[in-house]
């Protein structure tokens, strides 16, 4: 899938797995995207050390756990940033957790602009480009 196909969220798995509970769906996203904003936070600061296995890890934690909540977009790109780290590589690293951020925020803004439960009624994935 091309990263300009990608969906900016896909709730079919979270749906999936809570059994269509829209209040625990609620819960589960404001809990991601309250830890995805301290691990953003997190990879700022490991890529000013130098501290590649940590933001190996960071970054596959990231992507993991956007994969759970469908967050297409994140995921890829947290995906790109563990490859560079998982070859030891930092240049392209500011600018991958700066369109990190770019790609949670669309995702919270999505959420907060539509709500949970009508994102749920719509049971499609949502495109990127409803979202600009």
């Amino acid at each position: 899938m091309s990263e300009h196909s990608s969906k900016v969220l896909d709730l079919t798995y979270l749906v999936e797995a809570c059994d269509g509970d829209a209040e625990f769906i609620q819960d589960i996203l404001t809990d991601y995207l309250l830890e995805m904003t301290g691990y953003l936070s997190t990879m700022d600061a490991l890529i000013k050390q130098a501290d590649v296995q940590s933001l190996l890890r960071a970054a596959h934690t990231v992507k993991g756990a956007s994969a759970n909540v469908g967050a297409a977009r994140v995921r890829e790109t947290a995906t790109k940033l563990e490859a560079l780290a998982r070859r030891g590589v930092l240049d392209g690293s500011e600018s991958l957790a700066e369109l990190l951020r770019n790609e949670l925020a669309r995702v919270k803004d999505l959420i907060e602009r539509e709500g949970v439960p009508a994102l749920l009624q719509a049971q499609v994935p949502i495109s990127l480009e409803r979202v600009l």
